[in-house]
């Protein structure tokens, strides 16, 4: 069980739900409109909240929000949930990929055990500067290059943007 203070949700979860959705739709070739990609992350941001607040196993947390992330996604942006679910894996792993690199180092430079960064809210946000703005100088490599892992053959017709297509 993973409480967090609900301030979290808007200074950490947020940010890294909008960043990993954002990551996975570009690499299946989807560009939602920021609108929607804003509230999506938020709305992922407080499921993020609840599941990890659930009493049950850590490994379990992280498939619930797997799927709760897709959900979140499916319901505001209205894309095939399975096309969801791909960017959604890719997101997350790639985003478990770099956390898992940045992250000992970022722990070992500030000093800090895994114990005292889940303990104390303002070093979780300073362990997750470092990861966000690797993970947003990627994305921005992956838009301007317009690298695509996997072309879904998706347009949509209002929630993302056509023009960048």
């Amino acid at each position: 069980m993973d409480i967090m203070p609900l301030f979290m949700v808007f200074a950490l979860s947020w940010p890294e739900a909008v960043l990993v959705s954002l990551f996975g739709l570009q690499l299946v070739g989807i560009k939602p409109k920021t609108s929607y990609l804003l509230l999506a992350g938020l709305l992922q941001a407080f499921s993020s909240y609840f599941v990890r607040a659930m009493p049950i196993d850590y490994g379990y947390h992280t498939i619930i929000q797997l799927i709760a992330y897709a959900m979140v996604l499916w319901s505001v942006l209205r894309i095939p949930y399975i096309i969801l679910q791909i960017a959604t894996l890719i997101g997350f792993t790639c985003y478990l990929a770099l956390e898992s690199a940045v992250l000992p180092l970022t722990m070992q430079i500030m000093g800090l055990s895994i114990e005292k960064l889940f303990i104390q809210p303002h070093f979780r946000i300073h362990a997750f500067l470092p990861q966000a703005v690797i993970f947003l100088a990627l994305l921005l490599i992956i838009k301007k290059r317009d690298i695509v892992l996997l072309h879904t053959g998706y347009t949509s017709k209002s929630k993302v943007d056509r023009h960048e297509h």
